[in-house]
C-alpha cells in the first residue's frame, strides 16, 4: 500500500510538472505582447494563445486534471482566467473519474477547500449518489457516511447497504468509524450493527484513546450490548490506563467518556469500575467528570469498597461548588448518592431548598 501511495504521488507530481511547464510557455508568450494583465486573455492579439491554452487543458486526462485541480490552491502563479478554464474542463470530465476520486473531490470541500464553485461539489455528490453500487472501499464508505447531508436519506440507506456488504473487508478503524458515523446520525441499522460487532469482535482493537472513547460513545448512543466487543473495549481502556504511555490529560478524557458510556449502557464490570475510581483520585479530573463517575456508579448500583460512604462524602465535598454553578450536575450527584444509599440530610436539603429549585427551574 505504501508503494502504491508513493507511485500515485510521483505520478501526480509528474502530471503537475508537465502541465505547469506547458502553461508557463504560453504565459511567457502572452506577457511579451505587453497587454494589461486584466485583459491580456481577452485581447484579439492573444486569441491563438488562448486556443493553445485550451488545447493544453483539453489534452489532460480526467485523472491528470484532478491532480491539477487539487494543486490549484498552492499555485498562485496561475491566474483566474486559466483556473476558470481548468475548472470548467474538469466539471465536464468528472463523470469519467472513479468513485474514490469523486469522494476525494467531495471530501476536499470540508477538509481543504479547493476554492471550487459549489456546483462542482454538488455535481460530484450527484454522481456518487448515482454510482453508489461502485463504492468498494471501507474508507470511501466512512467518508461518505460522514459528509453526506442528513436529508440524503435514500443515499444514506444505500451506503449502509454497501457497508453491510463490505464489512468483511474493513479494517478495525473502518469498522469503528462506520459505527461512529451511525451514532452521530442516530441511525440504528440493526443488520449492519450486528455485522460490525461480529467483525470487530474478530479483530484486535488496536485503537488510540480517542478512538476508544468514540467507540464507547457510539455503543452507548446506539444502545449496543455486545459481550465480545464490550470486553475488548474495557480491556483496551485498562491497558491504556495501566501502561501510562499517554499523557494524563488524554487518559482522563478517555476514562471519563468510557465511564459515562458504560453507565448509559448499564454495563457493570467490577474490576473496571474499581480501576476507574482509583485512577480518578490520581488524575486531575474536572468536576463534571466526577459527576459522570458517580452517575455511572448509581446506574450500575455499585459502591466500590475502596471508596465506601466516606470516600463518597469526600467526593461530594470536592464538587460542592456545583450546587451554585451547575445545579443540574449537582442534582445528578445527589441523586447518585440516593441510589447508592449514601445521601445525608445536608445533601437532601441542598436540592430541596426553594433557592436551589429556583435555580434549577431557571436552567
Amino acid at each position: 500500500m505504501l508503494d502504491a501511495r508513493v507511485s500515485i504521488s510521483k505520478s501526480r507530481d509528474v502530471d503537475l510538472a508537465n502541465f505547469l511547464r506547458e502553461i508557463s510557455v504560453v504565459c511567457e508568450k502572452v506577457e511579451k505582447l505587453g497587454l494589461p494583465p486584466s485583459t491580456q486573455w481577452q485581447d484579439h492579439s492573444s486569441v491563438e494563445l488562448v486556443d493553445q491554452l485550451n488545447e493544453t487543458v483539453a489534452s489532460l486526462s480526467p485523472t491528470q486534471l484532478l491532480h491539477v485541480v487539487i494543486a490549484l490552491p498552492s499555485l498562485p502563479q496561475i491566474d483566474d482566467f486559466i483556473k476558470q478554464l481548468i475548472v470548467s474542463r474538469f466539471q465536464k470530465l468528472m463523470r469519467h473519474l472513479s468513485v474514490s476520486q469523486l469522494v476525494h473531490v467531495v471530501q476536499s470541500q470540508s477538509n481543504a477547500d479547493l476554492g471550487l464553485d459549489q456546483s462542482v461539489y454538488d455535481s460530484a455528490m450527484f454522481l456518487l449518489q448515482q454510482r453508489w453500487v461502485e463504492v468498494k472501499s471501507g474508507r470511501d464508505i466512512v467518508t461518505l457516511l460522514y459528509i453526506a447531508s442528513d436529508d440524503s436519506t435514500q443515499f444514506l440507506d444505500r451506503l449502509e447497504d454497501r457497508a453491510l456488504d463490505l464489512c468483511d473487508t474493513m479494517t478495525v478503524k473502518e469498522l469503528y468509524r462506520t459505527l461512529y458515523c451511525l451514532a452521530r446520525r442516530r441511525r440504528r441499522n440493526t443488520p449492519l450493527l450486528r455485522a460490525l460487532m461480529y467483525y470487530l469482535d474478530r479483530q484486535d482493537l488496536g485503537l488510540s484513546p480517542v478512538h476508544l472513547s468514540n467507540l464507547a460513545f457510539a455503543l452507548g448512543v446506539l444502545n449496543v450490548h455486545d459481550q465480545g466487543v464490550m470486553e475488548k473495549l474495557i480491556k483496551a481502556v485498562r491497558e491504556v490506563v495501566e501502561t501510562r504511555s499517554h499523557p494524563p490529560a488524554v487518559v482522563c478524557r478517555m476514562l471519563s467518556s468510557v465511564v459515562q458510556s458504560l453507565g448509559i449502557l448499564r454495563w457493570f464490570d467490577k474490576k473496571f469500575m474499581d480501576m476507574a475510581v482509583d485512577r480518578f483520585t490520581h488524575l486531575n479530573v474536572e468536576l463534571s467528570d466526577w459527576v459522570r463517575l458517580l452517575h455511572t456508579l448509581a446506574w450500575v448500583n455499585y459502591l466500590p469498597p475502596k471508596l465506601g460512604k466516606n470516600g463518597l462524602a469526600g467526593i461530594m465535598k470536592r464538587i460542592a461548588s456545583l450546587s451554585q454553578g451547575s445545579p443540574l450536575l449537582w442534582l445528578d450527584a445527589v441523586w447518585s448518592c440516593c441510589v447508592l444509599d449514601s445521601v445525608t440530610a445536608e445533601l437532601a436539603t441542598s436540592v430541596l431548598s426553594p433557592e436551589f429549585i429556583a435555580k434549577l427551574e431557571g436552567e
